[in-house]
């Protein structure tokens, strides 16, 4: 008979009329004698004579295995063994079910187990739950049908990889039989996030209040975080919650980027599990700042305060101007934190004079955020010339006058005041100034005054001036021929001659070495000459000549003026020099 409660199975006896033969019945089968009469699980079935009896499962078969009733019966007068067989019950289960991410997520499957056989479902894991409803999780008779299992996901997966769990069915005599017991599997999609694929630019002044969102399996905590290398970025709003079916905004804030690069940083979004769960990135560009300054800058070598230069840097940026020259002084406010303007912003700075003749420069450094650039101011070379008396001063006594051309206000001063009773006026100033030589009356020869003109700033830029007063001559003369009236130093012919033409004695130029005719003449005047005053007399010796004696190489005539007799000279040999002119 079949295994479910209720089944059947019809036997016939065959015995002889009046015969009488007895059937005790096990608890779980009844039967139906002749049609018409019933007999109780359990009961006996006393009868005579041939009959028809249909056993009824009263229970299911609570287990996988068939079971028997056997009993003996004398049929025409034989020992008959008769055995009812009960086939053994089945368990089938759907197929398996998957449930979406978020909480409350249904799906369903079914059993079909024997009929008649007690049952009940269990749910393996916490996350999973019945879904409401009148669908029954255990029963004391299986339909013997197909049943429907409904359940539901009582927590949103906080992973980001599916989890499952199973809906265990057990039916008949539970734990007994494993025939009987059928495993339905359960499994939930792992959870999500969506950031958006674009990323959030700014521009390089910053923003506070910027936002973006995210979407994300809900009922699942989240939280947002920025990491070490985004430190930049700061999160203003809500930064922990819990996910819903809605977008959850990200709000923060973005400095000024003190950087000429672009940069870019992360905004991580965690849900569900700490380590486990999904997370994504919203991506912050921001924009590169900039920063422009002046072109380089040539100014005039005279000092000045109102020199200026204009710089431009991206609004909000700390700044600063910087210099390391000690002739250029940055003027007013040189430093901000965070106000750059974003439009041009105006340095003045002031320079000192140059006291050089070549321009000089340096360079003036901006700086705003991360950004560095630099101007090179030149300043031109300074202007500086001197001249001195422009005409001789009168034997008698007067001036004449002379000049200093420099930049304006160029310092400058002149030493000494007097020299060789000549005297400058002024001895100092600034820029063009007209100069006043002046001499009293001269008693002696013609006289020059020397002045060094040098700059205060700059003491190695000098220049010599002169001025000249014209004395009464005492010069010795012997027609147009002037003797000096002392000795050069004794020397070779190459130092001789230089000597004489270098020589500015007795306020003259244009001295030389003698020729041997003018030797000879000074020779025969030599007393005249020896007894003039302030004449230094003649050495004993040959004085040299510029006349070449062309009986020897290398050679010019020497001759003795006090001996009156003349002499080959080599060029190399040390004599005697006394220098001549021609008169004025």
């Amino acid at each position: 008979m079949p295994a479910g409660k209720g089944g059947t199975t019809e036997l016939q006896v065959t015995a002889r009329p009046g015969d009488e033969w007895t059937i005790k019945l096990p608890n779980w089968l009844s039967a139906l004698l002749n049609d018409n009469i019933p007999v109780g699980y359990g009961a006996n079935i006393t009868h005579q004579g041939p009959a028809k009896i249909v056993f009824k499962a009263e229970t299911a078969n609570p287990t996988a295995q068939q079971r028997s009733f056997s009993f003996q019966m004398n049929v025409t007068g034989e020992e008959q063994n008769i055995e009812i067989v009960q086939e053994g019950s089945t368990m089938n289960v759907g197929s398996a079910i998957s449930l979406e991410a978020a909480s409350g997520s249904e799906g369903q499957s079914t059993f079909t187990l024997t009929k008649g056989l007690n049952w009940r479902a269990l749910l393996s894991d916490g996350w999973l739950s019945w879904a409401s409803g009148d669908l029954a999780t255990s029963g004391d008779e299986a339909t013997g049908g197909e049943q429907i299992l409904k359940v539901k996901a009582a927590s949103s997966n906080p992973y980001a990889s599916a989890r499952t769990g199973s809906i265990t069915v057990e039916g008949g005599e539970i734990g007994k039989d494993a025939s009987l017991k059928k495993t339905i599997s359960v499994s939930q999609a792992e959870s999500t996030i969506t950031c958006p694929t674009q990323p959030v630019e700014i521009s390089a002044e910053g923003a506070n209040d910027a936002s973006s969102f995210f979407t994300a399996t809900s009922d699942l905590p989240w939280k947002t975080a920025v990491t070490e290398p985004n430190g930049w970025l700061t999160l203003t709003g809500q930064t922990t919650g819990t996910t819903t079916t809605n977008p959850q905004n990200v709000v923060f804030n973005v400095p000024v980027n003190p950087n000429s690069e672009e940069r870019t940083g992360a905004i991580i979004v965690r849900v569900g599990d700490e380590s486990k769960g999904p997370n994504g990135e919203i991506t912050v560009i921001q924009k590169e700042s900039a920063l422009s300054v002046d072109e380089d800058k040539t100014i005039p070598a005279i000092a000045s305060l109102d020199n200026t230069f204009i710089f431009k840097a991206t609004k909000g940026l700390s700044w600063s101007v910087s210099e390391e020259m000690d002739w250029l002084t940055l003027l007013g406010t040189t430093d901000g934190t965070n106000n750059t303007t974003g439009s041009d912003q105006t340095i003045t700075y002031s320079v000192l004079i140059n006291p050089n003749e070549s321009a000089r420069n340096g360079n003036i450094e901006v700086k705003a955020g991360n950004i560095s650039k630099s101007i090179t101011v030149e300043q031109a070379g300074s202007t500086f010339s001197a001249t001195g008396g422009e005409e001789k001063i009168a034997t008698t006594g007067g001036t004449t006058t002379g000049s200093v051309k420099a930049t304006s206000g160029l310092a400058w001063t002149i030493t000494p005041e007097t020299d060789n009773d000549i005297t400058v006026s002024p001895t100092s100033g600034s820029g063009d100034v007209t100069l006043e030589f002046s001499a009293s009356d001269n008693a002696g020869s013609e006289r020059m005054g020397t002045f060094i003109v040098s700059l205060d700033a700059n003491q190695e830029r000098t220049i010599t001036i002169t001025a000249t007063q014209t004395g009464k001559d005492t010069g010795a003369y012997i027609g147009n021929l002037q003797v000096c009236l002392t000795d050069e130093d004794s020397s070779n012919f190459g130092t001789a001659s230089t000597n004489c033409s270098k020589s500015t004695k007795e306020g003259k130029t244009g001295w030389r070495l003698p020729t041997k005719d003018e030797l000879i003449i000074m020779s025969n005047n030599k007393n005249t000459l020896q007894s003039m005053s302030d004449f230094t007399a003649f050495v004993g010796g040959y004085y040299r000549s510029s006349t070449v004696d062309n009986r020897y190489s290398n050679a010019h005539f020497v001759y003795n003026i006090l001996g009156n007799s003349e002499s080959p000279g080599f060029d190399h040999v040390i004599y005697p020099v006394r220098c001549v002119r021609n008169k004025d």
